[in-house]
């Protein structure tokens, strides 16, 4: 059945002429032959003019007699190829997106893969201010006309193909497409970027249980012995190398749809110390010496069977440093892991702690010798999962540092609870476009996750918290970066009164029982861990130093209240060593311990 979508004037604040022509027939239309992220795409732009407006336009598939007007084309529809190819007769990048208004006609194209889906969302993101802040926390304007400006025109290719929020919450694929990230997806978003074996993957090809009984010296020589218990490979030995060879070409033979195969370390520091592995390593003045000459052998031995096969490697801990003299085949791709940074302070500030400093060195390093350069950075605090973690200054800057020096994808590690729905949407943006603000994107999203009026609290709240880590002078590193070392009582207080005022606000305005009060509960447990983790400390500061005490006045009842919470949101625990059962346990026995 044909229904009928209305478009009128915008507000006036956007001050253009709006396509405005009421009681027209629309239609959505899609090649003859669409792929599946084109119909994808094109329900999804039906789903939301639905619930914009209740209209539900048809979708309909080319070739038929079309009307002149009216359509919104959505992926290679023939109807946009003549507009396309006048405006941009080249072919499309990865994951670009065109989008253009002509009269009453509306196209929503880019390249083949997904540039149709991007286009559909980012339309509905920025023209119809539709929000996907969470999978189950949607902002969807409700209004009785559709509206588009008559001369919209974005061309838009990302700097980075490859963008994944690692979170649990971020890893829904509709989450996670509709935010245009493409690290969570399935085939009918665009699928995933297809890597064999993802990091760490030394012994997916020489297995120890396989191979060390026969061959010890094809693994780690630590003191003098050969050793596979959390070590690496003997990457000077020339027969490991042919063995790994002969099994990496296996392994790809049974999974031709591989983009990419990854041949990178373990996740241990052992790495080999014969005097062959010393010697390279110490002529590249870098252990990246030993992985590098290894991997220009592999991979020109894969490229020969497998050329569009792409080779990916980790630079991280004792391989983050760019060798002197051996450059990466073309073949080869570089990920740069940033585990051991300052996260308080973006990489290249002045103040920032000689770590990240360290890193701005071997950044700049690869940049200049790797033919692709990936870059694996770090959310979470892994000492703490649950309590606060300003790394906001941080977030936004790194980013474009990173897009600076030529890095093409990004994977963020985030497995803490500190806020992480605001952080994986926030990331997820600047992955998309690196240029935005991020203090426009965490008002953005206070304001339509917690609420409008509570929003201000929120922004407040982490002012008050990164004003006060600058203060301290700490490292805010993934690891070991606990409150007491920087939050004191003081700034402790004020963000619980900020809080405070937020519940209540949220309380009068939208509910105790709405889900903008339910956000704020759950984001305080932050707050909460520190009260109950410190509270002996805190008590015995306040009395002497002689300071108001803004902690629970009971703690049990409290510890309990906050141990609901935490698992009624399944978190997996308070910090990386106790998760699971033993962090659940940890939950549930935390009013007892004091």
């Amino acid at each position: 059945m044909r229904t009928f979508l209305r478009f009128a004037a915008m507000s006036v604040s956007f001050f253009f002429l709006a396509v405005s022509l009421q009681g027209a027939s629309w239609q959505i239309l899609l090649p003859e032959r669409p792929s599946l992220t084109e119909s994808t795409a094109a329900e999804e732009l039906q789903l939301h003019i639905q619930k914009m407006t209740g209209s539900e336009v048809p979708i309909v598939s080319e070739p038929q007699e079309l009307p002149a007007d009216h359509i919104l084309s959505v992926g290679d529809t023939l109807f946009a190829r003549s507009r396309v190819e006048k405006e941009h007769p080249d072919p499309f990048k990865f994951d670009e997106i065109f989008i253009r208004a002509e009269g009453s006609n509306l196209f929503l194209t880019g390249h083949e893969r997904r540039g149709a889906l991007y286009a559909v969302y980012t339309f509905l993101e920025d023209v119809c201010g539709c929000r996907w802040y969470t999978e189950d926390a949607a902002v969807i304007p409700q209004r009785e006309d559709l509206v588009f400006p008559p001369d919209l025109a974005v061309s838009y290719v990302p700097q980075m193909i490859s963008r994944e929020m690692y979170h649990k919450l971020a890893s829904p694929c509709l989450f996670s497409a509709r935010n245009k990230g493409n690290g969570n997806i399935d085939e009918a978003h665009g699928g995933r970027l297809s890597i064999l074996n993802f990091v760490h993957s030394f012994y997916c090809y020489i297995p120890p249980k396989d191979y060390f009984d026969a061959h010890p010296e094809w693994f780690s020589e630590i003191d003098g012995e050969r050793t596979c218990d959390n070590a690496q490979l003997c990457l000077t030995n020339d027969e490991m190398r042919e063995e790994l060879t002969r099994n990496v070409l296996i392994q790809l033979r049974a999974h031709p749809e591989t983009i990419m195969v990854d041949i990178s370390q373990n996740d241990y520091y052992r790495f080999c110390t014969c005097p062959k592995c010393r010697a390279v390593d110490d002529e590249e003045g870098s252990h990246a010496g030993t992985l590098i000459r290894f991997l220009n052998r592999v991979a020109a031995d894969i490229e020969k069977e497998f050329p569009g096969v792409l080779v990916e490697t980790l630079a991280y801990q004792y391989t983050r440093k760019p060798p002197k003299i051996t450059r990466p085949r073309q073949n080869i791709v570089i990920r740069l892991c940033s585990i051991e940074c300052d996260f308080g302070r973006p990489l290249d500030d002045p103040n920032a702690d000689p770590s990240s400093r360290e890193f701005m060195n071997d950044i700049e390093g690869w940049s200049q010798i790797a033919p692709r350069l990936l870059v694996w950075d770090y959310v979470t605090n892994y000492a703490d999962y649950v309590g606060p973690h300003p790394n906001w200054r941080a977030l936004g800057e790194n980013v474009r540092t990173f897009v600076r020096h030529g890095a093409i994808g990004l994977f963020e590690e985030g497995e803490g609870q500190d806020f992480c729905e605001m952080k994986n949407w926030v990331l997820l943006k600047l992955m998309w476009n690196p240029d935005l603000n991020i203090e426009t994107l965490m008002k953005d999203f206070a304001e339509g996750y917690y609420g409008k009026e509570t929003a201000p609290y929120i922004m407040d709240y982490w002012r008050l918290l990164h004003a006060r880590l600058l203060e301290s002078g700490i490292k805010l590193g993934c690891f070991g970066a606990l409150s007491d070392q920087w939050l004191d009582l003081a700034t402790l207080n004020k963000a619980t009164l900020l809080w405070r005022q937020a519940e209540e606000t949220s309380n009068r305005v939208y509910g105790s029982d709405s889900p903008q009060t339910a956000r704020l509960r759950k984001s305080r447990t932050a707050l909460d861990s520190v009260w109950l983790t410190r509270y002996s400390e805190l008590k015995n500061t306040a009395e002497r130093e002689k300071l108001p005490f803004e902690g629970p006045a009971d703690f049990k009842e409290a510890a309990r209240d906050f141990a609901r919470i935490c698992l009624e949101y399944k978190y997996d625990g308070p910090n990386i060593d106790v998760v699971g059962e033993a962090g659940r346990a940890w939950f549930e026995n935390l009013a007892d311990r004091q």
